[in-house]
């Protein structure tokens, strides 16, 4: 984690599949140096009205450049259900759950 600099936040989407594995769905850009970030890169996933889809978004400090996430610091996470968001916001916008900035939109495909 960084102690003399701001973190370099990249945000990662997963979704839970059939089996209850997590499985990696997309992810935002690094922004360096930067402890309020807003995320230009969207993730757009499909909402299954009749399926329940549960989603966990994680948030890493990736000090280096290539570095992985699986060597990068873990900052905090979300878990959800997306007909939660759906039902009260018709789209996912993290910045009305307080995560982050608008790094996310869930579109639904009717």
């Amino acid at each position: 984690m960084d102690v003399l600099s701001k973190s370099d936040p990249q945000i990662v989407l997963y979704m839970k599949n059939h089996e209850d594995v997590w499985k990696e769905t997309g992810r935002t850009e690094k922004v360096s140096n930067d402890l309020n970030p807003v995320f230009m890169q969207p993730i757009q996933i499909v909402y299954k009205f009749e399926e329940r889809q549960d989603i966990r978004i994680r948030v890493f400090d990736l000090d280096d450049p290539g570095q992985s996430i699986g060597m990068a610091d873990f900052l905090g996470e979300l878990e959800l259900p997306v007909g939660q968001v759906k039902i009260l916001f018709g789209e996912l916008d993290l910045s009305v759950v307080k995560v982050k900035r608008k790094p996310y939109k869930i579109v639904s495909h009717s």
